[in-house]
């Protein structure tokens, strides 16, 4: 029998000092789901004992272009995807090497491939065919996206795609001294830090700077691109912004001390490199020139590097004794935690507590978040500067929604659903529903990122929130599942789906229990998110039938 090979790629890797990003996907017909990956760094290609050390990496990330390419391979291509952010001990490795321990006992490595800094990096098995279908099938699918009238939408999917084009270079103090003065000396700035991922936050860093820009104050963003572990700035003055790549925090802030500065807000600093020492530039610019200090509760990363809160076991870990943190950061994976292992907790709280301690306001989401952060750094200085602020909504509610009738049929999810907004709730629910032949089905209205495969679960796809009460209705939705395992600062979906009177069922975790209990077609979870299904699916459907009665 011949053997099918193993299609891989290393899509991309980038090296910075002791930190490594890098990207791609692996799978094998042959060998199924792999029960781990692993980035070997080595010395010599041709020296098999050169190795420096192995990186493990998150594995199991969607990737519809593979799909696409590999069309027979199912969720073994949809699911392949890799990557990592991680602190290395050694920043004098010359090659890499992917390794896998296959769930059947074998251990597979490939060839050795030579990182080419911001190159894209192709595996050998990649082959050029291969590499023109996924090109074919993404082109086609932009132009769809065009065709159907989705420009910005398209837009936006270009320029993620797109490895960004060098920006002009600002590489000592005089030279931002001489951009700040001909761009905007007779103005007051502002400086907002944030990362560059996309998502929520980014959304409101937004929304601050144009607030900002109203107020009459030039403003400039400093931000981190994770692909090529390098910061940037945005320099703001009215609608014109610059943008200039830096070399050196330390010295982007030093010049900041020769303007006049009147406010300061801290977005987000997840994925930085070296965030402490971020923090510790913003506390003492502050003290420097009494700028207004603002902080906004977008993730818990000034409690944990692990931003969620989600620890190695894969759920909300509660805040648990310092004890029990230092075990669990050295082998935890999700998100950008290896990046930060070199760090301890109590340095780290050490040194958020401080620009608390330096801050004006901590404007929280929700009163959760407040919770959260008073549990580790004390009731008194969280109740003197927090404040709860919610996000706005807003989407208009369409029209009432008809009388609720048993038995429970669809259940409906909604948004993008990742691992921390729930994915294995809704794969291990759906599983149960198609084992016990369950005449229920879940429709996911949005994404969902789950390498299980189940015949009760449909996924619509990304969508429009206009039209969120139309597809509701199409589909034929009972009741919602807020499915998330982490705390999340808000909840848009919950504030939407109430607005649009469909009933919802939460898990009692983070924000979105705290409009689910005040609403009338609302239930907070007594079952937790790592419950089984038959418990959970139990609970949903006496509440469902409870509604019901109430009629």
């Amino acid at each position: 029998m011949t053997k099918q090979p193993v299609h891989f790629s290393i899509d991309y890797i980038k090296r910075r000092s002791k930190v490594v990003f890098s990207y791609g996907w692996i799978f094998s017909p042959e060998h199924g789901t792999p029960q781990s990956v692993y980035l070997e760094l080595i010395g010599d290609e041709n020296t098999a004992t050169a190795k420096i050390e192995a990186v493990e990496l998150e594995f199991g990330l969607e990737r519809d272009d593979v799909l696409q390419a590999f069309p027979g391979a199912q969720d073994p291509a949809k699911y392949s995807g890799w990557r990592t952010c991680s602190h290395v001990d050694s920043d004098h490795f010359t090659h890499v090497v992917l390794r896998v321990n296959w769930n059947d006992g074998t251990v597979w490595r490939s060839t050795p491939v030579l990182p080419s800094g911001d190159l894209p990096t192709r595996s050998r098995t990649n082959t050029y065919y291969q590499r023109a279908k996924l090109f074919q099938r993404e082109f086609n699918r932009l132009v769809s996206l065009l065709m159907k009238g989705k420009f910005q939408y398209t837009l936006d999917k270009i320029k993620q795609r797109l490895v960004s084009a060098p920006r002009r270079h600002v590489t000592d103090s005089m030279n931002y001294v001489d951009i700040f003065k001909r761009v905007g000396a007779s103005r007051e700035w502002a400086l907002i830090v944030d990362h560059d991922m996309g998502g929520g936050a980014n959304k409101y860093r937004r929304r601050v700077v144009s607030k900002t820009l109203e107020m009459g104050l030039n403003v400039i963003v400093l931000k981190n691109n994770v692909t090529r572990l390098s910061e940037t700035i945005e320099v703001w003055v009215g609608d014109r912004c610059d943008e200039y790549q830096i070399d050196s925090i330390s010295g982007f802030f030093r010049a900041l001390h020769g303007i006049r500065l009147a406010y300061i807000g801290y977005n987000n600093l997840v994925s930085y490199v070296d965030p402490i020492s971020v923090v510790t530039e913003i506390i003492d610019l502050k003290h420097l020139t009494g700028a207004k200090l603002e902080l906004f509760v977008h993730d818990y990363f000034m409690i944990c590097p692990s931003q969620h809160l989600i620890d190695t076991r894969g759920v909300f870990c509660g805040i648990p004794s310092l004890e029990v943190c230092s075990r669990c950061l050295p082998t935890n994976r999700r998100s950008f935690v290896s990046l930060y292992r070199e760090s301890t907790l109590p340095s780290w709280r050490g040194s958020w507590g401080s620009l608390i301690s330096a801050s004006d306001r901590v404007v929280a989401f929700s009163r959760s978040s407040l919770q959260l952060l008073q549990q580790v750094y004390g009731a008194e200085i969280i109740e003197r500067k927090g404040v709860v602020e919610p996000h706005e909504v807003t989407m208009v509610p369409m029209a009432r929604r008809s009388r609720l009738s048993a038995p429970l049929r669809r259940i409906g999810v909604v948004g993008h659903i990742n691992f921390e907004k729930g994915a294995e709730v809704v794969a291990r629910l759906g599983a149960h529903l198609s084992a016990q032949k369950l005449p229920i089905e879940i429709v996911v209205i949005g994404t969902l990122e789950s390498r299980v495969a189940m015949d009760r679960v449909s996924v619509l796809g990304a969508y429009r929130g206009d039209l969120l009460d139309q597809l509701l209705s199409d589909h034929g939705i009972d009741m919602c599942l807020v499915p998330s395992i982490c705390p999340e600062t808000f909840s848009y979906v919950c504030e939407e789906l109430i607005r649009l009177q469909i009933p919802i069922a939460c898990f009692d975790i983070g924000a979105p229990p705290e409009r689910v209990v005040q609403y009338s077609k609302g239930h907070v979870l007594k079952c937790s998110p790592s419950s089984s299904a038959d418990v959970l699916l139990a609970e949903l459907t006496d509440f469902f039938e409870r509604l019901c009665d109430r009629g």
